[in-house]
């Protein structure tokens, strides 16, 4: 079994969410993708919300990990963990790279309802309770 570390982003537009649904299975999911050489998990994910949606995303905050495994080709298994970052963008214009068909800017509430997998479900719950806390603060400090 080979192990894959990647990272990603539950990236926010105002108060908005992006996800995207991937052409090769139309599953929703939040940006994110591998951990290169040398770079951290906080590198990786800018890197990825920015190749995936063409996003300038602040990191704020770790929301969460996801593990899990699956199969390529019937015969390389793969164990893989994403750490996630709750992010702001600083811009607002998405462009998604080829390997996806769709991508939405949707409320967290809706966001729920499309996302795939219980796990990004998960994350993005944790991140949208971080988005309100930081939402607090961040309009505190501009008073």
């Amino acid at each position: 079994m080979v192990h894959e570390e990647s990272a990603g982003g539950v990236v926010f537009i105002d108060d908005k969410v992006v996800i995207l649904q991937r052409r090769s299975n139309s599953n929703w999911i939040l940006p994110k993708g591998h951990v290169e050489e040398g770079e951290t998990d906080k590198e990786a994910a800018v890197r990825e919300v920015y190749e995936e949606t063409h996003l300038n995303a602040t990191p704020v905050c770790k929301v969460g990990e996801t593990r899990y495994q699956f199969t390529i080709n019937s015969c390389k298994k793969i164990d893989k963990r994403v750490q996630y970052y709750l992010m702001v963008s600083k811009t607002k214009k998405v462009k998604t790279e080829v390997y996806f068909s769709f991508y939405l800017v949707v409320s967290p509430k809706k966001a729920l309802k499309l996302l795939t997998f219980p796990q990004d479900k998960d994350v993005l719950r944790n991140a949208w309770k971080k988005w309100e806390e930081y939402k607090k603060t961040d309009q505190s400090s501009n008073e």
